[in-house]
């Protein structure tokens, strides 16, 4: 049996009787480069109610900053601030936050997202979905 472009968290695994037997092959096809942190971040919707300070490193200065994100189950809102940070993170993490393939606890053990235990907490809520990013067209 063949099954290609699958979702990670595709039930198939569970429907066989030897798993282990599967061979599969992860590819990635769908990046994010964050620009408008604050349209972006205002633009999508988010698991919980709570808010964070996020410090944003962009290597080409495209979208460095410090941002306020203030987030309910109806959206967001996000703008500039000069509030001490909760967390730190490059924009390419960032993309990989809101794409959802790993939360943020993950990408913090992984030294990705700077902060402490709370802060980390909060983003690992505020980003969680229910099921992990699919994308089955390449471009």
């Amino acid at each position: 049996m063949k099954a290609a472009k699958r979702p990670v968290d595709d039930c198939i695994l569970s429907w066989v009787n030897e798993p282990r037997l599967i061979e599969s092959r992860l590819e990635d096809s769908l990046w994010l480069r964050p620009l408008d942190i604050p349209k972006l971040l205002s633009a999508r919707s988010y698991a919980v109610e709570s808010s964070i300070v996020l410090n944003i490193v962009d290597a080409l200065s495209f979208s460095s900053g410090s941002f306020l994100l203030e987030t309910s189950t109806e959206g967001g809102q996000c703008k500039t601030s000069n509030a001490p940070a909760d967390v730190t993170l490059n924009s390419a993490t960032l993309g990989s936050l809101l794409i959802g393939g790993q939360g943020a606890a993950y990408l913090h053990r992984c030294g990705l997202i700077k902060g402490d235990a709370k802060a980390i907490q909060t983003l690992n809520l505020q980003f969680s979905t229910p099921r992990l990013p699919w994308a089955t067209d390449k471009f």
